[in-house]
C-alpha cells in the first residue's frame, strides 16, 4: 500500500460535509462583512494622516494612511485573533492587535494616537467577538445595535475599565 508522504486536500472534508448550505451561507458572509459594529480614527493634530479601525461581524480592518496617498490594509479575521491590548498614555492610546494565523509567527498589528475610549471600547468588542466566534454563536438574527451592547459587555474586564 502507497502512502503519499504529501498533505491531503484538508477542505475535501468541510466541502462534503457543508454541501446544500453554500449560497444561503455565502450571502450570510456578506451580510455579516457589511455590518459594521464600530469604527475608530486616530486623533488628527497628533497623527498627520489618520488611521482608521473598522470592526465588522468577520474581522477587524486597520487601514494606515500615509503621506503622498498611499494606504496600507491589514484585515484580519476574528479567529485568527489571539490577544487584544490597549496601552494608554496620559492623553492618547493604543491598540494592539495579535493575529496569530500563523502560531508560529504571529503578527501585531497595532493602531497608535486612539482616543482612549475609543481603543478600550474596540477592545471589548473584539474581545466579546473573540468569545461568541469560538463558542461558536450564530449572530445572524441580531441587531447590530444590540450585539455592540452585549458584546462590549461580555469583552469587558472587570476593574481594569
Amino acid at each position: 500500500m502507497f502512502t503519499s508522504i504529501f498533505p491531503t486536500n484538508r477542505f475535501s472534508d468541510y466541502s462534503t460535509a457543508h454541501e446544500g448550505r453554500g449560497v444561503g451561507n455565502l450571502n450570510g458572509l456578506v451580510r455579516q462583512s457589511q455590518n459594521v459594529l464600530f469604527s475608530a480614527t486616530s486623533v488628527f493634530p497628533f497623527h498627520i494622516s489618520p488611521d482608521l479601525l473598522i470592526i465588522d461581524e468577520n474581522k477587524v480592518s486597520i487601514i494606515h494612511k500615509r503621506l503622498g496617498g498611499a494606504v496600507q490594509l491589514h484585515s484580519v479575521f476574528v479567529e485568527d485573533i489571539s490577544d487584544v491590548t490597549v496601552q494608554k498614555n496620559l492623553i492618547l492610546s493604543t491598540l494592539k492587535i495579535t493575529d496569530s494565523t500563523n502560531p508560529r509567527f504571529p503578527v501585531v498589528h497595532s493602531v497608535e494616537k486612539l482616543k482612549p475610549s475609543d481603543a478600550f471600547s474596540s477592545r471589548r468588542i473584539i474581545q466579546g467577538l473573540m468569545c461568541l466566534k469560538r463558542t461558536g454563536v450564530d449572530l445572524s438574527n441580531v441587531n447590530i445595535k444590540e450585539l455592540t451592547q452585549k458584546l462590549d459587555v461580555l469583552g469587558k474586564a472587570k476593574g481594569a475599565e
